[in-house]
């Protein structure tokens, strides 16, 4: 029973996915006085491609993979938790970086550093995506 449990985030999220054209999270950060909410929307037309939107921000900012490395590996070898890192890029210039550990669909952590080197935690926002997709 709680592995099943477990599950129904990703199973959540897989029907979420099902019923768009583009995977999209809704976060909001943790160490921030003022919790700062993003939308990250993976491009159905590319693996390495997406946008971040920021809930008072001026428009999307373009990200792009640009590496993507194993954590941990199932029984028989084949990835299992993934940690994948997308840069913003603003006009040809490079921005923040996203890190984000997930485990199939379900994202067990994830972080955005500032060119600055400041750092911020993020967890889904399931409040703001319920508003956001009535």
């Amino acid at each position: 029973m709680n592995t099943l449990l477990k599950l129904i985030p990703a199973l959540f999220l897989c029907t979420q996915v099902l019923a768009s054209d583009n995977v999209v999270i809704y976060m909001k950060s943790t160490n921030s006085q003022n919790p700062i909410r993003l939308r990250f929307t993976f491009s159905d037309d590319s693996d390495d491609t997406g946008t971040v939107d920021y809930e008072h921000g001026k428009g999307s900012i373009p990200v792009k993979r640009v590496k993507e490395r194993t954590l941990k590996k199932a029984s028989g070898g084949r990835p299992w938790v993934f940690e994948t890192y997308w840069v913003e890029s603003l006009n040809g210039d490079k921005g923040g970086t996203y890190i984000i550990t997930s485990q199939g669909a379900v994202i067990g952590d994830f972080t955005y550093k500032r060119k600055d080197g400041k750092t911020y935690k993020f967890i889904e926002d399931e409040e703001w995506r319920d508003t956001k997709s009535k």
